[in-house]
């Protein structure tokens, strides 16, 4: 299969994907897209919109499975369901509210946490 092959060439060189791979003569680079089902897109969109919000440090999909990371040096979690995703959101928000109120800051009047 070409993707597989496309895959084993790129972890042995270390390097960007180019057309050169396919026998065309330019160092235009290509990406392959999967195919992900809907369910697995729209956890990966979300997925995108918290790494945007800092909620997640890094995002990504491998053999048509959403994977994400908290922190830089968590390991990567797959992610199977929307649940799993809010709970990740939950926890985060949880430990900010933790972080906010053991620094002593009062939130009375303040509707940032939910």
């Amino acid at each position: 299969m070409l993707v597989q092959r496309v895959g084993e060439v790129r972890r042995q060189t270390k390097r960007f994907l180019s057309l050169e791979l396919l026998g065309i003569q330019s160092q235009a680079p290509f990406y392959i897209n999967e195919q992900l089902t809907k369910c697995n897109y729209y956890i990966f969109k979300e997925a995108i919109k918290m790494k945007k919000h800092k909620v997640l440090s890094a995002v990504f999909t491998r053999r048509a499975l959403v994977y994400d990371r908290q922190k830089v040096n968590d390991d990567f979690v797959c992610l199977k369901s929307m649940e799993d995703l809010l709970a990740l959101d939950l926890d985060s928000a949880a430990a900010t509210e933790t972080a906010v109120l053991s620094a002593g800051v009062s939130q009375v009047g303040h509707s940032n946490f939910r």
